[in-house]
């Protein structure tokens, strides 16, 4: 150990004590050197085995930077390298579990009976932490071994194992309805206002009043329904923030109606964050987008919502005209003159941003989002994708997949 190991261990003890959040101390090959957990030979073999293909990624990315992530049976680690070792604090659960769900969950991964009851005891042991909380007790852990500070935006979040994977996290949690009131109107007032410079002013928030955020008991017990409950009540009233910010409320109506089926078609809690924290970032992208933007004449703006709510439609310029009530001729002559770009080519720019969503937040095939964007075949679709944006759809996917 180096000269800190005085304060670090001062730091465990706290965090035992107080906080009861168990400690753990790994070589370099992740070995276990010594820890404070009281069922230690229950959760070393669990963390070992479960996490393997996370411990790997941990190996080769070992920096100074700390890892996080939740595992199967919803159980939250964070791992912080320390010279040549890794100091793992955990486990917690960053909502209540119930005794049903987590039984199921052990019935999914086929524990055997003895185990069952084992971790059916365990569970009653750890602690329900949110993960904003969690997040600030190893930011200080953080500072005992390395003397500085770092926010929670710079922690890696690890891809779940054993199903889908996930976008590198921001380290933050996307509050709900249930979380402190203000938390809540200053993330809301960031869409409104196109803020895209947010990262940096949330963190700080954060530090302020991490000690104030509520986990929220939509549907206590269950996590992964919790999330999603979370995720539709966040889009709601950020679908609404993004309209009072200037937002075709058609346009805002129908990116929510996306965003909330791909919650509601989401298949483990990472899924559903993950999607939760593209919905953020798309509506204040979009409403950014609009105040950064020339203003739009009504039957312009009529026509480009149109256009956002039927992409999966064939879309003619007899159509449109009659959507913005000019002729043909003079839709296009006008949507050049106050967009800088033809029609054609806006639909296209929308189906492939819609594309790039898909690509990122389902487990469509190619010809499946060819089919569902009415692009003209599979090939076409690879095709126009790859000249607007460099990659194949399947090299975008394998990049956002690596990420």
């Amino acid at each position: 150990m180096s000269e800190n190991n005085e304060k670090i261990q001062y730091f465990r003890t706290i965090l035992l004590k107080v906080n009861q959040v168990f400690s753990w101390v790994y070589g370099e090959d992740f070995s276990l050197i010594e820890s404070n957990c009281t069922w230690e030979m229950v959760l070393k073999n669990f963390f070992l085995l479960n996490s393997r293909e996370r411990l790997l990624e941990i190996q080769e990315k070992a920096g100074t930077l700390p890892f996080h992530f939740t595992d199967g049976l919803s159980f939250t680690w964070i791992v912080v390298p320390f010279e040549k070792n890794f100091f793992v604090l955990g486990p917690t659960f960053s909502t209540d579990v119930s005794e049903q769900y987590f039984r199921k969950q052990m019935e999914i991964r086929e524990m055997s009976v003895s185990s069952r009851i084992k971790f059916l005891k365990l569970m009653k042991n750890i602690p329900v932490v949110p993960l904003t909380t969690f997040g600030q007790l190893a930011r200080m852990f953080y500072y005992a071994c390395y003397d500085k500070n770092i926010y929670f935006s710079s922690f890696q979040k690890l891809r779940p194992s054993e199903s889908h994977t996930e976008e590198p996290f921001q380290a933050r949690d996307i509050p709900s309805s249930h979380g402190t009131y203000v938390l809540e109107q200053r993330f809301l007032s960031h869409v409104e206002n196109g803020n895209i410079h947010y990262n940096d002013e949330i963190d700080h928030f954060y530090v302020q009043n991490s000690d104030n955020h509520v986990t929220g008991t939509l549907c206590p017990g269950d996590p992964l329904r919790q999330a999603k409950d979370e995720a539709i009540v966040a889009t709601t009233l950020v679908t609404r923030a993004a309209i009072r910010g200037g937002m075709i409320p058609e346009a805002a109506y129908s990116l929510s109606d996306y965003y909330i089926q791909a919650v509601e078609n989401g298949t483990d809690i990472h899924e559903v964050q993950d999607i939760h924290q593209n919905m953020f970032r798309d509506f204040i992208a979009r409403v950014h987008k609009i105040r950064e933007a020339p203003k739009l004449s009504l039957p312009i703006q009529s026509c480009q919502a149109y256009i956002q709510q039927h992409l999966g439609e064939k879309l003619s310029m007899e159509l449109l005209s009659r959507v913005s009530g000019y002729t043909p001729h003079y839709l296009a002559a006008r949507f050049k003159e106050e967009t800088g770009q033809s029609v054609k080519h806006y639909i296209t720019e929308q189906k492939l941003e819609a594309a790039r969503l898909l690509l990122k937040n389902s487990s469509l095939d190619m010809a499946e989002i060819s089919e569902r964007l009415n692009f003209t075949n599979p090939s076409y679709f690879s095709a126009i994708f790859k000249k607007r944006t460099g990659c194949t759809p399947s090299e975008y996917r394998e990049a956002e997949d690596r990420h």
